[in-house]
């Protein structure tokens, strides 16, 4: 009997995987009944249901699976079958011993698109469910898993399957990320102008608080009302929401992330995570518990960290609702913004002490009275306008007075934008992952083939040619590599010009239009990554110098135009330059602003097509040549002056992250020169090559890979140093009398 109990004991894990599909088929037959009046109610239990059926499949095979020994069995399977020798054997058998729960996950959310539907209203397929779901898993639960087999696998299987496990983990995490971003439309957009955005950095300044940027993440099927605070020190606002929230109600949601910000609320949940993994971790490595105790840790591995994490998360709702009560003045507004939030979003305004622990935020009742005992508001008012704001909650700009809203791009033009934030914050982010992958590996590979093809007889010689070697390739690669979009960028913003019809195509194809970047100021300025704000064609139209982009269209008047001079581009080795223009209006309003060329592949050949426009330009002010006036263009207004979020060159480098940039960079450089065996003396044996290790380390060290690193970074950083306090300086100029048509007597 006992025997029998212990052979079905063996099916545990594949009995737990039956459970959550099971249940989600309870959930959706008891959807099918739920009445009109407990639509919120019901949709706020799926929520929870949800969230717990993923984590909790998965912890229950984690553990189950150690219990009954599974992951041993299948480890001796492999080792017999001969599929550890096969290169890569260790991560396809972690991807194989994960696919059940995974598999398990994606039919459950499948299945729960009638639920998704019927009671929240959202139309997605069961095909679109099931790659959010395997996006999702594939950019949070794998890069976990990722890592965790590379720390427990890297004296088994040595730093090079650390290394592997470490990079597979980032690319997972960024690939899948964009793709889920993609297919939620969660792409956000800069509000680099506007009310809104004036608003946000007045209110942050009144909280000493250094705002970067505000995003607005667009509309899309899930219509989804929220905000959130990024450790980056910026605000994402959902487009569902700006459209439902008055201009004091946004205010009051604004009040509240800058307080999450000031108070450093993103990093100190990351390190709540951390400590409530590090409460289970010490213990555990401490003590070497049993195999009888892992199932046991295992649970707690996920249920100490989230509880913690959720606890903290709570204190700071609290505090923020205060502090933007305080900034705001409002504690009204801070009260029907939290009820319309929870209504848009159909979920309920209370709920019980009990099921609160497992949430990031107390239920709005709870809020409400609490700004109701900071501003002195009685509990009568509270109730009044908690029921006031349920009721206009889904009031949208059209149907109430569009003044009462802040006004935000529409969805399309959203959509069409080419320069867009997410183009720019991609180019961004493949740069800086090429230039670190480069910075990290390069040297130490130059100096391992040294070493193998033994063409020096000094290390040092070594190590002079490979650094000599490493500054001539990254200097190449920083020549290219802002221009490596740049094909891609002038394909398609000539698609959109054509569209548009603005610009004639006979401008747009010959070569009296320039495709280039625009930006406000007289320095360069940082936008998303990108020394350019904007992106248009510049040409000419009769007596005019005309502008069409995607964030601006004008066009300047010949005698507007005060001066043209060439001044400090982005910082760089290549001497790159700025093409500055000064203009007037009539009442004697002067500003500034600067172009530089797109359409080009390199640093340098940006710096002569810039020749070409600004003599170009000249040419045109002194009037040797005439141009055909364009009707579209003639009516385009002056530029529209007006603050625009971005970085200074002095603010970028006043960076706290440099420090650890230089940090990182030097430990992930050792770490490529202990994979390709080049010792890395006075640390431990396992990096420096003594210990009797039967693997050949190269005579050279691995501290010159590490130092040549640390230069290739000093060369990045060093012309953003130098070029912090550039500004173009234009004397005082008087408008030149418009010149006579060429060929006149």
């Amino acid at each position: 009997m006992l025997a029998d109990i212990q052979a079905l004991s063996g099916f545990l894990p594949a009995a737990l995987l039956l459970l959550p599909i099971g249940l989600t088929l309870y959930i959706i037959r008891k959807a099918r009944r739920v009445p009109e009046t407990d639509r919120v109610a019901f949709w706020f239990s799926c929520v929870r249901f949800l969230r717990w059926l993923v984590i909790g499949t998965f912890v229950a095979w984690w553990a189950a699976t150690d219990l009954v020994h599974w992951r041993e069995r299948f480890n001796l399977l492999l080792d017999a079958s001969g599929f550890s020798a096969v290169p890569g054997a260790h991560f396809l058998a972690m991807i194989a011993f994960w696919l059940p729960p995974v598999l398990v996950v994606v039919l459950c959310q499948v299945l729960f698109q009638p639920v998704y539907s019927g009671v929240r209203g959202i139309s997605w397929t069961r095909t679109e469910l099931a790659w959010q779901m395997i996006y999702s898993l594939g950019a949070s639960v794998l890069p976990i898993i990722l890592v965790t087999v590379g720390i427990t696998g890297i004296f088994a299987n040595g730093f090079r399957f650390f290394v592997l496990s470490f990079v597979l983990a980032v690319a997972c995490a960024i690939f899948f990320g964009r793709r889920l971003r993609k297919l939620l439309q969660l792409s956000p957009n800069a509000l680099t102008t506007g009310e809104l955005r004036d608003r946000a950095f007045f209110l942050a300044s009144q909280l000493r608080v250094k705002l970067q940027q505000i995003y607005l993440l667009p509309p899309s099927k899930s219509r989804m009302a929220n905000a959130y605070a990024r450790s980056g020190r910026s605000i994402l606002l959902t487009h569902y929401l700006l459209s439902h929230l008055t201009r004091r109600e946004v205010d009051a949601v604004v009040g509240h992330e800058l307080a999450h910000i000031k108070n450093d609320h993103p990093r100190l949940l990351g390190l709540a995570l951390l400590g409530g993994y590090a409460a289970v971790a010490f213990p555990y490595f401490a003590f070497s518990p049993g195999p009888y105790w892992k199932p046991l840790f295992d649970l707690l591995f996920v249920a100490i960290p989230l509880l913690t994490y959720y606890f903290v998360a709570r204190r700071f709702e609290f505090t923020a609702d205060a502090t933007a009560v305080r900034v705001t003045g409002d504690p009204e507004a801070m009260i029907t913004c939290l009820a319309k939030i929870y209504r848009l979003n159909l979920l309920p305004l209370q709920w019980d002490k009990w099921s609160e622990r497992f949430l990031t935020h107390p239920s709005t009742v709870r809020r409400a009275y609490a700004i109701a005992r900071l501003a002195n508001l009685s509990n009568e008012r509270v109730a009044q306008l908690l029921e006031e704001s349920v009721q206009s909650s889904g009031a949208l700009q059209t149907s109430v007075g569009a003044s009462q809203f802040y006004p935000i791009p529409s969805p399309g033009s959203i959509a069409q934008k080419v320069f867009s934030t997410e183009f720019k914050q991609f180019l961004t982010l493949r740069s800086y992952l090429l230039l670190f992958a480069v910075v990290t590996a390069l040297p130490a590979m130059l100096l391992r083939i040294c070493d193998a093809l033994n063409l020096f007889n000094s290390a040092l010689t070594s190590f002079v040619v490979s650094l000599f070697i490493s500054v001539a390739l990254f200097l190449l690669l920083l020549n290219f590599l802002p221009f490596f979009g740049a094909s891609r960028l002038a394909s398609r913003m000539l698609f959109r010009a054509e569209s548009d019809n603005v610009v004639p195509r006979e401008i747009l194809h010959g070569n009296t239009s320039w495709l280039v970047g625009l930006s406000p100021g007289p320095a360069p300025r940082i936008f998303d990554g990108n020394y350019s704000w904007d992106a248009g064609y510049l040409f000419f139209s009769g007596e005019r110098l005309c502008y069409v982009g995607e964030e601006s269209q004008f066009s300047l008047r010949r005698d507007q135009i005060v001066a043209v001079e060439l001044g400090p581009g982005p910082p760089g080795w290549f001497g790159a330059r700025s093409l500055y223009i000064v203009w007037r209006d009539e009442s004697g309003f002067s500003a500034i602003f600067n172009v530089r060329p797109l359409a080009v592949r390199s640093m340098l050949s940006m710096n002569g097509a810039l020749l070409v426009l600004a003599e170009r330009i000249g040419a045109w002010r002194a009037g040797s040549f005439a141009t055909p006036s364009i009707s579209n263009c003639e009516k385009l207004p002056a530029p529209h002056v007006r603050a625009v979020t971005g970085t200074s060159l002095a603010e970028a480098v006043k960076n706290r992250a440099y420090p650890v940039f230089f940090i990182w960079t030097a430990f992930l450089s050792g770490l490529m020169a202990s994979v390709l065996h080049l010792p890395i003396q006075g640390l431990a044996p396992m990096f420096s090559g003594d210990g009797g290790s039967t693997v050949a380390y190269s005579s050279i060290s691995g501290w010159y890979a590490i130092l040549t690193s640390c230069v290739l970074v000093f060369l990045l950083i060093a012309p953003l140093l130098h070029a912090r306090n550039a500004c173009v300086i234009l004397p005082p100029a008087v408008s030149p009398a418009a010149p006579p048509p060429p060929g006149a007597a």
